[in-house]
């Protein structure tokens, strides 16, 4: 994942994308710091997206306290980084997909009733 967004900063810094460019770079510092509290060889997958995920909250929080405060422009700097961090998250699962497998286990299950 390091890699992966270590590439992408360097072709956002190529192509000038400023805003891209410091995002990537809170995302990198994020996830470096993250793998150096653990031992090494044992950052996994799971730890970098649990990573992308607080780094995310935190920018949609600073988002609505800027909001709250009447800072428009930081609010939109905050919305900004979303989309940048989000395209290194698995794609959430939808309101149909998680209402058919809730579904399936209740059928599996023969539950008739929440007790």
């Amino acid at each position: 994942m390091i890699d992966r967004v270590k590439d992408d900063l360097t072709d956002a810094m190529r192509s000038g994308d400023r805003s891209r460019v410091d995002a990537l770079r809170l995302v990198l510092s994020a996830l470096q710091r993250a793998e150096k509290a653990v031992p090494v060889g044992e950052f996994s997958q799971a730890d970098a997206e649990a990573v992308l995920r607080r780094e995310r909250k935190q920018r949609l929080e600073a988002a609505d306290s800027y909001r709250a405060a009447g800072r428009e422009d930081r609010v939109a700097a905050e919305l900004a980084d979303v989309p940048v961090i989000e395209a290194y998250l698995p794609a959430a699962m939808s309101e149909a997909d998680l209402a058919a497998l809730v579904d399936a286990a209740i059928q599996e299950s023969g539950a008739e009733s929440m007790r």
